[in-house]
């Protein structure tokens, strides 16, 4: 299936151009083998410029529409403090909002096709998610687990609750969805609350 949200401006317009000579060669074409009258060639001409011409345009406009929509959903998601990733099947970033940005010290475009060890150091980490992404792609099952990962800016463990949905591209290659909420709050008032219950203990 043709998705053009894929292309940019210059592929589209190419895209377009296509069509219009496509129109054009099915109008010579129609002549050679119908013998047409030049009256009735005009015709079927001013026909096949209109329709190549209405296609091109409604491409360029779904193609901006398109686009545009698509910039408003990804304002959405970056003002969104939960993580939102897709990952490839080799555990490279093909999305990221702006919370997984600032937790890498980064920014979304520059995360594009790296993995995890690009921005932590931490290589076992980054084999890890690797390991559990191809595992949940290769599974074809929605799973919620509880993970960490390493702030670059301190170094700092972070720990969240993440749901992973697989699922296959427009182009059938297999990516995966997740969406992670930051728990380390949580975490570190449960390790407080252990201490303190076995500081109780021994008195």
């Amino acid at each position: 299936m043709l998705n053009i949200t894929n292309f940019n401006a210059r592929q589209v317009y190419l895209l377009a151009f296509c069509f219009s000579v496509l129109g054009s060669a099915i109008i010579a074409g129609s002549h050679i083998a119908w013998h047409l009258t030049i009256g009735s060639l005009t015709s079927l001409t001013i026909i096949g410029v209109t329709f190549t011409t209405v296609i091109s345009a409604i491409l360029v406009f779904v193609y901006y529409k398109a686009k545009k929509h698509a910039a408003i959903i990804r304002g959405i998601l970056d003002e969104i403090s939960d993580v939102i990733v897709v990952k490839d099947y080799d555990g490279n970033f093909v999305y990221c909002n702006e919370t997984v940005a600032k937790l890498y010290q980064s920014s979304p475009e520059k995360m594009l096709g790296k993995d995890d060890f690009a921005f932590t150091g931490n290589q076992e980490q980054a084999d890890f998610f690797r390991q559990n992404v191809q595992a949940i792609m290769d599974s074809r099952q929605t799973e919620e687990i509880l993970e960490s990962s390493t702030d670059s800016s301190n170094g700092e463990t972070r720990h969240f609750k993440s749901i992973k949905i697989p699922y296959l591209d427009g182009q059938s290659q297999p990516k995966i969805a997740v969406v992670a909420k930051d728990i380390t709050d949580l975490v570190s008032l449960k390790e407080e609350a252990d201490r303190n219950k076995k500081h109780l203990f021994r008195i």
